[in-house]
């Protein structure tokens, strides 16, 4: 174990909680918790999106209900503190100014955005005179870091040695024409300041290694590990769109009903599997951690299999012990704010038949929905087996105990007329509607006779 060993996790403060920060997170945790040493989270906020205390406040709810923790940052401070990037603006500049004076850097008068392609003037053969003219004159610039045109190269220790000839990179820009500081002049100065060992983080950074690494090297900071993981594909969808919200952003996930330990499953294993491991086993956590070896992630990008987690978290839902499951559903009621009482019998008996806790408040809604809409959706489904329905109400009503035994004979009565499976399929339509509830039976001994019979009562019009 290495206590000494101090890993970088990054993030830029969106609207919503993307599946991409718990997931980096998560890898990080098993690293740290595997090797030792303490994660380090930092705010990404240098390009006008600013860190608001409220939208932290409901990230951090996230990502601590799924059992994410951290060590050092903006929530709990640090040793080596501020950890939000809009916060260190002057331990930028001041790397800016040394860059300039050892001519890795230059100012570019062409007033051109960050993602531009390169300078058009070649400003960085200017005279120092000529520079100071156009400062006097009031005009604009960013400032562009003179790239090395070598082949640059890094060990990544899930990759092996990655190499790139920089020969045909522009110069990058590294400080807006606003002052602001670019992803990489902060993310290399920030590396030094908070004095990172490690970085583990998606492979859609993989290139920005090699910038970065020229930075640092002139800024004299010592160079950390690397380690990139792969990233979530989808079939030609837009994580970041707003209509999409609710497959690819944890706090929706969170709202529908997906349970903590699941979403962490499917998180850990769309990418990561310890050798010898069925993709279907259940993993809580801990699990992770016997055999955590950095040579065990996929090298492949991941499809984001929104179908997966579905089953993953039903698969939970099932295995976990009455107890728990009770206790998964008593948390959710209150995160939801659903004050709606529901038998705990009825929790129980909808187990075994919903995919999400959501599922579970859709279906008590489907049971006790009274409503003239839905009324009448039932009494159209129903039709012509009224009088079916009809005969069942009349032995619900002499019906005095109200188990399933007594319940069963309800329907052996009412089927002397009509026959059993008739019988059992209206009784079913009248009280879920087309929902699979499991045992009807079982469902209106939970709903209690006096609601059954009012439902039945109101699609009969009895009422």
């Amino acid at each position: 174990m290495n206590l000494e060993n101090r890993i970088r996790v990054a993030f830029v403060p969106l609207k919503s909680t993307f599946i991409g920060l718990p997931r980096a997170l998560l890898f990080n945790m098993l690293f740290r918790d595997s090797y030792g040493g303490k994660i380090i989270l930092r705010i990404d906020d240098t390009d006008g999106l600013r860190a608001q205390p409220e939208r932290l406040k409901i990230v951090f709810d996230t990502l601590h209900w799924l059992g994410i923790n951290w060590n050092e940052g903006p929530d709990i401070g640090g040793e080596y503190e501020p950890y939000i990037q809009s916060e260190r603006k002057s331990s930028y500049l001041k790397a800016t100014e040394h860059l300039i004076k050892k001519n890795r850097a230059y100012r570019c008068f062409c007033n051109q955005s960050a993602n531009s392609h390169g300078c058009l003037r070649d400003c960085k053969k200017y005279s120092q005179n000529e520079i100071d003219n156009r400062l006097s004159e009031g005009q604009q610039y960013c400032v562009r870091y003179c790239i090395n045109n070598e082949i640059e190269s890094y060990f990544d220790l899930i990759h092996g040695e990655i190499h790139k000839e920089l020969k045909d990179i522009s110069d990058p820009v590294i400080v807006r024409t606003d002052g602001t500081p670019t992803f990489h002049l902060a993310t290399a100065v920030d590396e030094g300041a908070l004095r990172i060992t490690h970085i583990i983080r998606g492979v859609d950074h993989i290139e920005s290694v090699f910038i970065q690494q020229q930075i640092m090297k002139d800024l004299g900071i010592k160079l950390p590990q690397y380690a990139h993981f792969s990233i979530y594909e989808s079939e030609g969808e837009n994580i970041y769109a707003d209509n999409l919200k609710g497959k690819y952003d944890v706090e929706s996930l969170r709202r529908e009903g997906f349970l903590g330990r699941a979403v962490v499953n499917f998180l850990i294993t769309s990418g990561y599997m310890p050798k010898g491991v069925e993709d279907c086993t259940l993993f809580e956590y801990n699990d992770f951690l016997t055999s955590f070896d950095l040579k065990n992630f996929s090298q492949s990008n991941q499809f984001y299999d929104f179908e997966r987690l579905i089953s993953i978290n039903r698969k939970w839902i099932r295995h976990l012990p009455e107890e728990q499951y009770l206790s998964e559903v008593e948390q959710y009621f209150k995160f939801v704010d659903y004050s709606f009482h529901v038998p705990v019998q009825l929790r129980l008996v909808l187990k075994n038949h919903i995919d999400t806790l959501g599922d579970l408040i859709r279906k008590i809604s489907v049971l006790y929905d009274q409503s003239e809409t839905m009324v009448q959706v039932i009494q159209n489904e129903i039709g012509s087996e009224r009088v079916v329905l009809k005969k069942i109400y009349d032995e619900c009503v002499k019906c005095s105990h109200w188990t399933q035994e007594d319940l069963k004979s309800v329907i052996v009565k009412s089927a002397i007329d009509f026959g059993k499976k008739r019988c059992y399929e209206v009784f079913r339509i009248a009280l879920t509607y087309k929902e699979p509830f499991g045992s009807i039976l079982e469902i209106a001994e939970c709903l209690g006779r006096e609601i059954t019979i009012s439902k039945l009562s109101k699609i009969l019009e009895l009422e």
